[in-house]
């Protein structure tokens, strides 16, 4: 993600009977939040790991946080506890102290 936050949380969700991927990640300021959010569908086209796996479905702001759904459309549910071990762009900032990137 473009914009450095401080904290991300992964979860699930079982709406209409379909798993989606529920990712909140809390930035320093409002403008930053927008900025995650805006970048979101390219951040999740640019990664390899993700594209065709997952779908975007909404990024939403409100105050400092933002909150992406996807759509689970190549992956299984349980694989997504593994996206911040694997550094996935989504749950990741490039110039975070302790960014890694594995394959």
């Amino acid at each position: 993600m473009p914009a450095a936050f401080d904290a991300v949380g992964v979860g699930l969700s079982h709406s209409s009977g379909a798993p989606r991927l529920i990712v909140a990640y809390h930035q320093a300021s409002a403008a930053d939040a927008q900025r995650n959010a805006d970048a979101v569908a390219d951040v999740l086209a640019a990664d390899p790991q993700l594209a065709g796996r997952l779908e975007l479905v909404s990024a939403d702001v409100e105050d400092t946080v933002t909150t992406a759904a996807f759509r689970l459309t190549g992956m299984p549910a349980a694989s997504v506890w593994a996206l911040p071990m694997k550094g996935a762009s989504i749950v990741t900032h490039a110039g975070s102290p302790g960014f890694v990137r594995t394959k």
